[in-house]
């Protein structure tokens, strides 16, 4: 039996055809707010009322302990506070009824609602916390369970060139049964915006401070005694992300890898968005993109937790938008199945042509979503 060259070539074009649309995965486009909950969504809207700033410490029972962020130089206080899932829901509730919920979300943020919801709470104990607390010349004292421990930092950080004159920004950045951890940032004119980390195990027995940029990182790897704070980074059982998201090293062989400058570490730290991450005049592009554990990252192979494609142009469509074309992109949250973006379009011929947020759900594989809604999140 014969088979002619175009029943051949008909025959490879449909399957190349059937194939594209197998892997292809498109994107629905909606505008608003998701309306079910989730645990992705909590996850965000958890990001909307702490920002970067607060550290969250426990997840448990619908329950999430928070430490409070520092920000101003001199600011040393350890607080704690509680959120709630019933909190959460009324958060997004309020969200979903405003007409504009850029402005709903902008004065909730600042109500006294928001305050009571970041009101320090004092049952430290209950909940098996540190109580911490910085004297005005830099002594810290922790107590934990029946145990106490003093340091002099001043005393402790003379090899990092600190002395009475050094200010600091202190924050606890983790607490679990394993270590606790404090981030001190050296704000001194003549050592400026320099990080240290002080890893303190839980009985409050052993204590070890160290700067995490690429020299202090190698030498506490080289350290056996470090190998006992590696589960207060985040990350997965042999791979764990540095503090700043810059580096990930891996916890049996101490190797280390450096993030690429132009990729983005997710907010749970298990996570990368290759070329997520942009720059001063830089812009998220839109078409193709991909996410990969920290381990294949690592590893650097081409396995990927996540591909998705995004479109400004049908986002312009969608929002009768005067442009296609974007000005400002960029992403404003990443955990692996959420990301949020902020995109603003050039005007036809200057001026805004347009700005929204897109929040997109990528939880169901087979029912990729993007939301559309402007949230005023810049």
């Amino acid at each position: 039996m014969k088979i002619g060259y175009k029943t051949i070539t008909l025959f490879f074009i449909l399957l190349s055809l059937l194939i594209g649309c197998e892997d292809k995965k498109d994107m629905t486009y909606i505008k608003g707010l998701p309306e079910e909950k989730s645990p992705a969504l909590t996850g965000f809207m958890k990001h909307l009322i702490t920002g970067n700033i607060d550290t969250e410490l426990r997840n448990k029972d619908r329950e999430y302990i928070y430490a409070s962020g520092n920000l101003v130089t001199g600011s040393t206080d350890i607080t704690y506070y509680q959120l709630t899932d019933d909190q959460l829901a009324t958060f997004h509730e309020q969200l979903l009824q405003s007409e504009n919920p850029s402005l709903t979300r902008n004065k909730l943020f600042h109500s006294e609602d928001s305050s009571t919801i970041r009101k320090p709470f004092e049952d430290i104990d209950n909940y098996s916390l540190p109580n911490v607390s910085v004297s005005e010349d830099y002594v810290i004292n922790i107590k934990h369970q029946t145990n106490e421990l003093t340091i002099d930092l001043i005393e402790e950080m003379k090899e990092y060139n600190i002395t009475n004159e050094s200010e600091f920004i202190i924050n606890l950045i983790g607490a679990n049964e394993k270590t606790i951890a404090l981030e001190i940032d050296d704000q001194s004119n003549d050592n400026p915006q320099e990080n240290y980390y002080l890893f303190i195990n839980q009985d409050l027995t052993e204590y070890t401070i160290t700067p995490l940029n690429e020299a202090g990182l190698k030498k506490a790897l080289n350290n056996d005694e470090f190998d006992n704070y590696f589960t207060i980074f985040k990350g997965t059982d042999n791979y764990r992300i540095t503090f700043n998201k810059t580096a990930i090293f891996n916890t049996e062989t101490k190797e280390m890898t450096p993030v690429g400058e132009n990729d983005l570490i997710s907010e749970d730290g298990k996570y990368v968005f290759l070329n997520g991450y942009t720059h001063g005049s830089e812009d998220l592009s839109d078409g193709k993109h991909r996410i990969q554990t920290i381990e294949n990252y690592a590893k650097g192979n081409d396995i990927y937790e996540r591909e998705f494609t995004i479109d400004f142009g049908t986002i312009s469509k969608e929002l009768d938008f005067e442009s296609k074309k974007v000005s400002i992109g960029y992403v404003y949250y990443f955990n692996k199945d959420f990301i949020v973006l902020t995109l603003s379009y050039h005007g036809k011929i200057i001026g805004d042509g347009g700005f929204t947020n897109v929040l997109i759900d990528l939880q169901d594989e087979g029912n990729l979503r993007a939301y559309l809604v402007d949230l005023g999140l810049m």
